[in-house]
């Protein structure tokens, strides 16, 4: 019950704080919502919102989804990235203090990153699919959200993320950055996996 509850809750506090986020935006003269919705953060935080709010549905309900299961660590490992590299690569930046509404800024890139780990480790789903295949699928959005980020940038001259912008450090730099990113998400992926395979194990040997 309280799990079903929390998420639900977090669902709907996830999706005011973006709400919020984009109306204050909307003030600006200079907004344009493509850019806003071209944020990592913004799309994570939407597609948590959406998992959150099926999984309490679920929970309440007492009904165990193995697709969900799949979904819930993919939204896992999106929030896990979007906070981490927020807190490594922006954090105190002048262009979010500017622009990102304080108590947003701490729902999206700490409390809501946090509570999926929590989530995950209280209600740990067993996997069905191998490791490869796990990463494989959790991985194909951050790798095209990169590919359309960069595409995008090059057209309209414009990237949500200073260590993606290409016209300013040039493409090396940018290719190293994102290197070390796609090998801190592979790592940071396969030990979600592996804490979902655990009970799995246990059970195998029970």
């Amino acid at each position: 019950m309280f799990l079903g509850v929390a998420r639900i809750v977090l669902a709907l506090v996830t999706a005011a704080a973006v709400g919020v986020q984009f109306a204050h935006g909307l003030q600006s003269p200079t907004f344009r919502p493509t850019n806003f919705f071209s944020f990592f953060t913004i799309q994570s935080n939407v597609f948590c919102a959406i998992i959150l709010l099926i999984a309490g549905s679920y929970a309440l309900r007492k009904r165990p989804s193995d697709e969900l299961a799949l979904l819930r660590g993919a939204s896992t490992l999106y929030m896990l990235i979007t906070g981490i590299v927020y807190a490594a690569l922006l954090s105190g930046s002048e262009a979010a203090l500017q622009t990102t509404i304080p108590w947003v800024n701490l729902v999206v890139h700490y409390v809501i990153p946090l509570w999926m780990l929590f989530d995950w480790l209280i209600d740990t789903p067993a996997l069905w699919l191998n490791y490869s295949a796990i990463l494989a699928r959790w991985l194909v959005y951050p790798l095209g959200y990169v590919f359309y980020s960069l595409a995008r940038g090059a057209v309209v001259g414009w990237y949500p993320y200073p260590f993606l912008n290409a016209r300013l450090h040039g493409y090396p730099f940018v290719c190293a950055m994102i290197v070390a990113i796609a090998v801190f998400s592979l790592a940071l992926g396969s030990a979600l996996v592996w804490i979902a395979g655990r009970p799995r194990i246990r059970r195998g040997h029970s």
